[in-house]
């Protein structure tokens, strides 16, 4: 999005804002950010939403794990009932896949909790666990040098929207329409 955008406007500067939920919605309610790339989790009033992509759950396991090897990689969640899971324990997420097990009626065997998506992949690729998160990275590998494969939920679970997100008091500036209309235009209702 970023080098699609300075392409078609290059004398226009970005600056980069990277926190977490809670405080991209501060950042945007204090005048801090101007527009913000984020998930529809804990989203309070007062915003403009335009969905870009919704991203349904799916399971991450080690290269080793039995279901890695399946023709299909297509697991339900109650399959993995009684493993050790890995949780990505961020406010707001953490509720999300909370919700997820509730639908699913299983109490997760939680081993460890963290904050950093790629700490959670990298402890998954080395086996300590399974974890449910969202988003996909285009490579299998992580940080510690393990892989990662992903499985297919066939469970019916809710997806996360990932949305372009501005206070809905101020009028956007032009630099933020801009903007808006690149990341719709490549990810969003606008694709061609």
């Amino acid at each position: 999005m970023l080098q699609t955008f300075e392409a078609r406007h290059p004398g226009v500067a970005v600056s980069i804002l990277e926190t977490d939920l809670a405080g991209l919605q501060t950042a945007l309610a204090e005048g801090r950010c101007d527009v913000a790339l984020t998930y529809d989790l804990g989203l309070g009033e007062g915003f403009v939403r335009s969905v870009l992509e919704r991203v349904p759950p799916h399971v991450l396991v080690h290269a080793g794990h039995p279901a890695a090897a399946g023709p299909d990689r297509t697991v339900a969640l109650r399959d993995l009932a009684g493993e050790p899971s890995i949780v990505l324990d961020l406010p707001h997420s953490r509720e999300y896949y909370e919700r997820l097990y509730a639908l699913a009626g299983v109490a997760p065997n939680v081993r460890h909790r963290f904050t950093g998506y790629e700490t959670v992949r990298s402890f998954v690729a080395k086996g300590h666990g399974y974890a449910v998160l969202n988003q996909r990275l285009h490579s299998d590998l992580t940080y510690s040098g393990g892989k990662v494969v992903v499985l297919n939920l066939i469970d019916d679970f809710p997806p996360i929207e990932v949305m372009l997100v501005r206070p809905e008091a101020v009028q956007p500036t032009r630099r933020v329409l801009a903007f808006e209309e690149t990341c719709l235009r490549l990810y969003g209702a606008g694709r061609p």
